[in-house]
């Protein structure tokens, strides 16, 4: 057997090959080491060193599958290439009946497999060349204080889930120390505080909001023409926040969260949002 581990059992002079190939299964496994279930080769045998990639596995930015034009690429592939022009020739020699001929068959079959195994290939390669050139992407990201800064700016504008209070915490803290003692003492005495006017913030009283559910908000009359816009836009915000809180003492169970009216921290639309239900 090939690729095989030598493990001598315990306390006997038997011993017991393990194979580490892909295709043994456990109840071969289990045969091989005359045990009944594979937890006693897990237990005592199995070696306590992780050999997996668990940041590869966790990291959403690595390579998961091939871009459509990487796909389409193996087309280019000379092993393709001539198996599909033997399937050509099949085609023009069995016209109409090339489907049901072995031959052809065991032709089509070899070329999915080829692109199968292509594909697969290709995949690890640039999961590899990412694996090397990632983090020196992160560090060269790291000392360009530019790019840092507008990606967390880009990543906290694109939340609307997070309170602005908390973006302002979050642009604040997550900055790189500056290259000068005052610039760092500035930055210091800005995130202190941030995070002392972050302490009077309440967290968690606010429901999360459905997304993609239309709002069943009342809209507003239409503002005169000689009515400033600005003026307008905050009467109606505060008639719709009266409105609101109204509704919540009413005997008749309201769908406004009567927890997002009180938090004036929140955006307008989130403290009056109407659920479908008052159960949400």
């Amino acid at each position: 057997m090939e690729d095989a581990e030598i493990y001598p059992k315990r306390g006997s002079s038997e011993v017991y090959v393990v194979s580490t190939q892909r295709d043994v299964s456990d109840a071969l496994q289990n045969m091989m080491m005359q045990y009944a279930k594979v937890n006693t080769f897990i237990k005592h045998y199995l070696r306590r060193t992780v050999t997996a990639n668990t940041r590869a596995i966790i990291d959403p930015d690595r390579p998961q599958e091939l871009k459509p034009e990487e796909s389409l690429s193996i087309n280019q592939d000379p092993i393709i290439c001539r198996l599909v022009a033997e399937r050509e020739k099949w085609k023009r020699r069995f016209q109409g009946t090339a489907t049901q001929q072995p031959g052809y068959r065991i032709i089509g079959q070899a070329i999915f497999n080829t692109r199968q195994r292509l594909r697969a290939a290709l995949l690890k390669h640039g999961q590899e060349r990412w694996d090397l050139e990632h983090p020196v992407d992160e560090i060269e990201r790291q000392l360009s204080r530019l790019k840092v800064s507008q990606d967390v700016k880009t990543t906290l504008d694109q939340n609307d889930e997070m309170p602005p209070l908390q973006k302002r915490l979050a642009e604040t803290v997550i900055t790189l120390p500056g290259t000068a003692i005052e610039e760092e003492f500035r930055r210091r005495n800005a995130a202190i505080d941030t995070v002392a006017a972050y302490c009077h913030f309440q967290e968690g009283g606010s429901a999360a909001l459905p997304r993609k559910r239309s709002s069943t908000r009342q809209t507003s009359p239409m503002p005169s023409k000689e009515t400033s816009p600005l003026l307008v836009a905050a009467e109606a915000e505060k008639q719709a926040l009266s409105d609101a809180m109204l509704l919540v003492f009413t005997k008749k169970r309201t769908t406004t969260c009567f927890l997002c009216l009180r938090e004036q921290s929140l955006p307008f639309k989130k403290r009056t949002y109407k659920f479908a239900s008052p159960g949400d």
